[in-house]
């Protein structure tokens, strides 16, 4: 019985969608340049919203001033291939989830990553496991206008404010109410309790309560009364929540089965960076792409304004060379940040910085190891060697 109630809850639901589109759902909370809603996620099974994602973001970004180069907070993601190979500039930095607090991944801790560009625009969630990095998986339908496609979606529940409900335990809800219906009668202010709702298309409805702690998801302070509605059968069913004494439908969410953003078209498109003739500077071991320079000098300089206009203490980046130099006259001094892939600790015997002029322009590219630095190589072009305070050591 309740595998058919189930099952005739899905098709009800499938065609509600087609029939609704866009109009239940309410507008998106805010779309990056891409068109992408930086809207919620799953990851590993956890609802993680877009305030954590914009938040993680946002402090991972402060990082990139703040840290050492070989500081495990914020990375440069190096590895793109879950990203289509893009050779866009990206970094990641940690995201919350139970599962960076020990929970078992196969024997191995899992740890969730948010990953974007210079430009702070998110690219996407991943999670890292002993067998491989993951996508971490959008949810649509309350801001989206896409309809539920069975082949295409998996339904994950409802969302009523900051709260989400499996809908499996909405269906089992109902299941439960209609049983309590059918065996016995109505007890006064018990439920399920017979609501009017005027201007319903059902008039008097039934009302049955969730319970608090069968949510899936609940973010910040406010709590709600949230029930289930239907008169005689699960086709008038709806999902609502009170709040002021006024009700409010909940609609209904879901993720895409194959997760938007690993799709290899899109990233190639969206995230690809222009081709540039420009020869790889090689620094000790490594190689830096001239667009990852040219990156870089954009984010140091953008740092130093936001420095100077908020007189904030930034650790980067870091005024070099004659203290008595005259504004706009010393050299900055940029962390290059590296990442060999996902899984592998990065070496930190070496660290590498970008040097910039008081007016950040490019001066060279410089690789630090034993409280040394060496100048990288152009191919095909000069020595990129210009003075350094050889007895200089970051903080």
């Amino acid at each position: 019985m309740h595998n058919i109630l189930l099952s005739s809850f899905l098709v009800l639901l499938h065609t509600y969608l087609h029939i609704t589109g866009s109009s239940a759902s309410p507008t998106s909370n805010g779309k990056s340049k891409l068109g992408l809603s930086t809207d919620d996620f799953v990851c590993n099974g956890e609802y993680v919203s877009s305030s954590i994602v914009r938040q993680s973001i946002d402090a991972a970004w402060k990082a990139l001033f703040t840290t050492q180069p070989n500081d495990v907070y914020v990375n440069h993601v190096e590895d793109t291939r879950i990203f289509g190979g893009t050779s866009k500039t990206l970094f990641s930095g940690p995201i919350p989830i139970h599962g960076d607090y020990g929970l078992p991944d196969e024997g191995f801790k899992t740890i969730a990553r948010v990953v974007f560009d210079f430009q702070r625009h998110l690219v996407g969630i991943i999670t890292i496991h002993k067998n491989g990095v993951r996508h971490c998986r959008e949810i649509i339908g309350a801001s989206n206008p896409a309809s539920f496609d069975a082949n295409l979606h998996d339904l994950l529940g409802y969302k009523c404010a900051n709260e989400v409900f499996d809908y499996r335990y909405v269906a089992s809800s109902y299941t439960e109410a209609y049983n309590e219906l059918s065996n016995g009668s109505i007890r006064p202010g018990g439920y399920p309790k017979i609501i009017d709702r005027p201007g319903s298309p059902h008039g008097a409805q039934f009302s049955w309560p969730l319970l608090p702690y069968s949510k899936l998801y609940n973010h910040g302070d406010a709590t709600y009364n949230e029930f289930i509605s239907f008169t005689d059968s699960i086709e008038t069913l709806s999902v609502y929540y009170t709040d002021n004494y006024r009700e409010h439908i909940c609609p209904a969410i879901w993720t895409n089965k194959t997760p938007a953003l690993s799709n290899p078209d899109f990233l190639m498109k969206h995230y690809r960076a222009p081709e540039s003739s420009d020869s790889l500077i090689h620094c000790h071991g490594k190689s830096f792409e001239p667009h990852f320079v040219a990156d870089n000098i954009k984010i140091a300089k953008r740092a130093h304004e936001f420095r100077s206009k908020h007189k904030l203490d930034l650790l980067f980046p870091e005024p070099i060379g004659d203290e008595s130099a005259s504004p706009g006259q010393s050299n900055w001094l940029w962390p290059l940040r590296i990442q060999e892939d996902f899984h592998q600790v990065r070496q930190r015997s070496i660290e590498y910085f970008l040097v910039l002029d008081g007016s950040f322009e490019f001066v060279g590219v410089f690789s630090f190891e034993n409280k040394n630095y060496s100048p990288c190589l152009s191919e095909g072009s000069k020595n990129l060697s210009h003075d350094m305070p050889q007895d200089y050591l970051p903080q």
